[in-house]
């Protein structure tokens, strides 16, 4: 594999390819996948797209609906003690 980094040659469907063979062999990395699954939860589908693409991140409406739909959150603790604060307890109810 070449250290060398990939360069932009053509275009299919107006979008660039990378360099290093066809597209249907190059791979999201995880950076590229956590920024599209970011912008995707924040703008959704189409506006998605056009932001990545002004950015230059081509990319899909499927592919954002896609990482949308593969969200997980993460699950949120039971609390197990609920404290209150003592100063604005003290400001609402005095001492």
């Amino acid at each position: 594999m070449s250290t060398e980094p990939p360069v932009w040659r053509g275009r299919n469907n107006g979008r660039p390819t990378l360099g290093r063979g066809p597209a249907s062999t190059v791979h999201r990395t995880t950076r590229l996948a956590r920024t599209q699954q970011r912008v995707a939860l924040a703008l959704g589908g189409e506006a998605g797209v056009r932001t990545l693409n002004h950015l230059g991140i081509a990319t899909s409406s499927d592919t954002l609906l896609c990482l949308i739909r593969a969200f997980e959150p993460a699950v949120a603790e039971a609390v197990t003690y609920g404290g209150i604060d003592d100063r604005a307890y003290r400001r609402r109810y005095g001492d």
